[in-house]
């Protein structure tokens, strides 16, 4: 038990320290280092002076003996472990929703607002081109789509992309289309996000999803867009 003592006040001591040190790197918060700190405490004083915590032990009935107040320190360990679990990913949905919200922000703000304000509003139906590394297929989607137009309602103007990547953008641009670009990747539910807000923006009444790697068949569209713009039902 000595040397489980021991390697217990060993592990405190650089527990801290290695804590110390992430928050002087500015890794850490000093709510961090608090919490660390206290951790270390408790170990370091179960090291030197286990009898102190022995009121509590009490308390719960771990009576002396037979490793039973061992396995009380092994059961707090998990309790507090589970919390600390608790709080991490509380932390990681806060920053995950903070960095979603400013990826939108950046997305919309790179959005040519001025020129997509100039497509008719007669243009009810607004297409939706989620394209990461596919700057050599979203140009011909795009064209595709802009073929098909003679049997639906649109013009190329109403069709975009949003993109993490320059070189898509840049391709859907010269094909006529509008693109907002993405300053980092967070995956095509992101990319469809924040084209559907500025859809909504733009006063789309209809928004058409397709990839940009030309898996879908743009042609195909006016048969599914015209029954809704004429209000017919559709099979």
């Amino acid at each position: 038990m000595s040397a489980l003592r021991v390697v217990g006040g060993i592990f405190a001591v650089a527990f801290f320290a290695l804590a110390l040190i992430r928050y002087q790197r500015r890794r850490i918060s000093r709510l961090n280092l608090i919490i660390s700190s206290l951790i270390s405490a408790v170990l370091l004083l179960l090291a030197i002076a286990p009898g102190l915590f022995n009121p509590l032990f009490e308390v719960f009935n771990f009576e002396p003996g037979n490793g039973q107040r061992l396995t009380a320190v092994l059961l707090f360990a998990v309790a507090i472990q589970f919390l600390l679990l608790i709080r991490m990913q509380s932390e990681v949905d806060t920053n995950e929703r903070g960095i979603r919200q400013l990826v939108e922000s950046f997305g919309q703000s790179a959005f040519d607002w001025e020129r997509g304000g100039r497509s008719p509003r007669r243009e009810t139906d607004r297409g939706r081109l989620p394209a990461f590394n596919e700057a050599e297929n979203v140009g011909a989607v795009i064209d595709a789509r802009c073929r098909a137009r003679s049997r639906g309602t649109t013009s190329s103007r109403s069709w975009s992309t949003t993109t993490r990547t320059t070189g898509p953008a840049d391709a859907a641009r010269e094909a006529g289309a509008l693109a907002a670009s993405l300053p980092i990747r967070r995956g095509g539910g992101l990319a469809l996000r924040v084209g559907y807000d500025i859809a909504l923006k733009l006063g789309a009444d209809i928004v058409v999803t397709m990839d940009a790697d030309g898996q879908h068949q743009p042609e195909e569209l006016p048969t599914v867009v015209g029954p809704i713009i004429e209000g017919a039902p559709t099979t």
